[in-house]
């Protein structure tokens, strides 16, 4: 949901590193725990609906879980090292010995909710009221009062692009005024860094700055505890 909010058009996921009822409730499940029991709807029901009706695309790595035959456009097996497109025989395959289990809907008429910034909560002040805000290490930020941990953005791997989303937090501020979605701000970033480049975060020129993904700039901003937000839900035909 964090990579959805801040753009991401793919989601790169790994049958390995992904929770098993995330994945999919067997037939034998479903039979055992009703659905109206159960709180999580499993991915394998998700993602077709991800890319129709909001255009996100995924791409898994699976070894064991071929229920996902039938939704998936496009098949890859590695032989080796050397991948083969094996879609039309895992489409024969899933015609052939259809999946026992129940398709799983959540309500597909409502968009994800939608998160609004409130004005202040981006504090870069310490407890005695002056500002504070520095990056000495690639995963800690020091942001007014609390220490953003950035230990999960892999990707992230060079003091200067810590850095430079500490001084896109700061910059974030002047698009946060109680009304403006999250996402609408990460796109106004997006084209002011665009247009200027990474020069326009800061008030002085400072060549100590890398490039960042927007998700990596979502991910510390998530996890900044001063951080207050209201929430929007926005149907298919208008906002509620």
């Amino acid at each position: 949901m964090e990579g959805l909010e801040a753009g991401a058009e793919v989601l790169l996921m790994d049958e390995d590193t992904c929770a098993s009822n995330f994945m999919i409730r067997d037939a034998n499940m479903q039979k055992l725990v009703n659905k109206k029991d159960e709180p999580i709807t499993p991915f394998v029901d998700q993602a077709r609906k991800l890319f129709s009706h909001h255009g996100i695309s995924t791409i898994l790595v699976l070894g064991g879980s071929g229920d996902y035959f039938d939704i998936s456009d496009t098949i890859i097996q590695m032989k080796q090292f050397v991948p083969y497109n094996v879609t039309q025989a895992a489409h024969d395959i899933a015609r052939s010995s259809p999946v026992e289990r129940e398709t799983e809907m959540c309500d597909s008429s409502t968009s994800p909710i939608e998160r609004i910034p409130l004005p202040g909560s981006i504090n870069p002040l310490n407890k005695y009221g002056k500002r504070s805000v520095y990056a000495t290490e690639v995963n800690r930020i020091r942001f007014g009062q609390y220490t953003i941990d950035l230990t999960d953005g892999e990707q992230i791997v060079e003091l200067e692009q810590t850095k430079a989303i500490m001084h896109a937090l700061l910059y974030l501020d002047r698009y946060i005024d109680g009304d403006t979605r999250l996402s609408q701000i990460f796109q106004h970033l997006k084209r002011d860094l665009g247009q200027h480049g990474l020069g326009v975060l800061c008030d002085r020129a400072d060549g100590n700055l890398a490039f960042f993904r927007q998700l990596e700039l979502a991910s510390a901003l998530n996890r900044l505890r001063s951080l207050k937000m209201k929430q929007k839900f926005l149907a298919e035909s208008g906002t509620v």
